[in-house]
C-alpha cells in the first residue's frame, strides 16, 4: 500500500520545526548568557579584582539568585519543564497507541507496510537528529560560574525535550500511516508546534536591561555592606556642601553614574533612575545614610 505523499511531506515539516525550536531555544540562552558574562565582567573591572576571585563569585552568585526570583523566566527553565511534560505526555500516549496497532496487525502485507514506514520514518530521523552547527556555543563560556551553569543546564533540558519531540513525530507517523482511516486533529506540524512553542526572544534593549539589572544587583550588593554616603555639614549662611562617599574611589563613583545614568536602558525590566548624582544612586542601591544635623551658625560681630 502507497504512503500518501501528504504525510511524508507533513513528517518532514514537522521536523523542520523541531530543528528550528532546538535553534532558536539554544540561540536565545546563548545571547542571555552573553549578557551575563558582560555584566559579571564589568563587575569584577568595577572591584578591580579578577573575575576568579571569591568576592566577585559569591556576590554574582547571590545576585543572580535575586534575578531569578525577580524575573523566573530569565533561564527558560519553567518554560521548558512545561513543554517536556506536555511532549512526554504525548509520547505516552503515541507508544500505547503503536504498541496496541502492532499487537493487532497479522496479515503479512501490514507487516511489510509497518517496515517501510519505519524505515522510511528512520531516514528523515536520521536526517534531522544531529544537532545543527553552531548551538552548543553556551560550552565555550565559563561553566563555574553559577549563572552561566544555570543557563547552560537549561541548554540540556532544551536538548532532551528536542529528542523526546523527535520520538514523538517519529512515533505519530508511524501510527497515522498504519492507520489511514484515522483522522488525526491536527497536522504532524501543527502538533510539535503546539507542544514545543519558540520562547520569546528578548529584543536588544531588554537584553541590555537585563544587564543594568544584573549589575545593579550586584553592585548593589555590595554597596549595602561597604558604602556610607554622609550628608554635609550645613553652614549658615554659606554654600551647602557635597555629601562625601566613603568606600568607594573616585574611578568607582564615576563608574556607578556610567553605568546607571540617562544613557542606561531602561524599560519594564530595569526602571531604576536614571541618576545624575551619585550620592542618591548609590543611596537607591542601598549605600548607608548619616545625615548630619549640624548646623553651625557663624555670629555675627558687633554692630557700629
Amino acid at each position: 500500500m502507497a504512503i500518501s505523499s501528504a504525510i511524508v511531506l507533513d513528517n518532514n515539516r514537522a521536523h523542520d520545526y523541531a530543528m528550528e525550536y532546538i535553534v532558536a531555544v539554544d540561540g536565545e540562552l546563548f545571547a542571555r548568557a552573553l549578557k551575563l558574562t558582560s555584566a559579571m565582567q564589568k563587575f569584577a573591572k568595577f572591584l578591580d579584582l579578577p573575575e576568579c576571585d571569591s568576592k566577585v563569585g559569591h556576590i554574582c552568585e547571590v545576585a543572580f539568585g535575586v534575578i531569578c526570583v525577580l524575573q523566573p523566566e530569565f533561564a527558560l527553565a519553567p518554560f521548558l519543564g512545561k513543554s517536556s511534560e506536555a511532549v512526554g505526555r504525548a509520547l505516552e500516549g503515541a507508544k500505547a497507541e503503536s504498541k496496541l496497532a502492532k499487537i493487532a496487525m497479522k496479515a503479512k502485507e501490514t507487516g511489510e507496510k509497518i517496515k517501510t514506514v519505519t524505515e522510511l520514518a528512520g531516514n528523515v530521523k536520521e536526517a534531522t537528529s544531529d544537532e545543527p552547527r553552531g548551538i552548543s556555543q553556551l560550552k565555550n563560556l565559563d561553566a563555574s560560574r553559577r549563572p552561566v551553569a544555570e543557563l547552560i543546564k537549561s541548554s540540556r533540558l532544551a536538548r532532551e525535550v528536542w529528542r523526546k519531540g523527535l520520538d514523538l513525530i517519529d512515533t505519530e507517523f508511524e501510527n497515522r500511516v498504519n492507520n489511514p482511516a484515522q483522522h488525526p486533529k491536527e497536522s504532524l506540524a501543527a502538533m510539535i508546534a503546539r507542544l514545543l512553542p519558540l520562547p520569546k526572544c528578548l529584543t536588544d534593549d531588554e537584553l541590555d536591561e537585563f544587564e543594568e539589572l544584573y549589575l545593579w544587583k550586584m553592585i548593589g550588593q555590595y554597596v549595602q555592606l561597604n558604602v556610607v554616603v554622609r550628608d554635609p555639614i550645613r553652614v549658615q549662611g554659606g554654600p551647602l556642601g557635597r555629601p562625601s562617599v566613603d568606600g568607594l574611589n573616585d574611578n568607582q563613583i564615576e563608574t556607578v553614574l556610567d553605568l546607571f545614568g540617562p544613557e542606561a536602558t531602561r524599560g519594564k525590566i530595569f526602571s531604576s533612575g536614571p541618576y545624575r548624582d551619585a550620592p542618591l544612586a548609590l543611596v537607591a542601591l542601598g549605600a548607608k545614610r548619616l545625615q548630619n544635623n549640624v548646623n553651625i551658625v557663624i555670629p555675627r560681630g558687633p554692630r557700629y
